[in-house]
């Protein structure tokens, strides 16, 4: 889960910042 997370990480940030980590850790705690 560490690698996909951190790949996503990497996405989200170089696209959108925090407004997209934080779509990201809804996801995530979604499931």
């Amino acid at each position: 889960m560490t690698a996909p997370l951190g790949r996503l990480h990497v996405l989200t940030d170089a696209r959108g910042g925090q407004p997209a980590l934080d779509a990201v850790a809804a996801a995530v705690a979604a499931g």
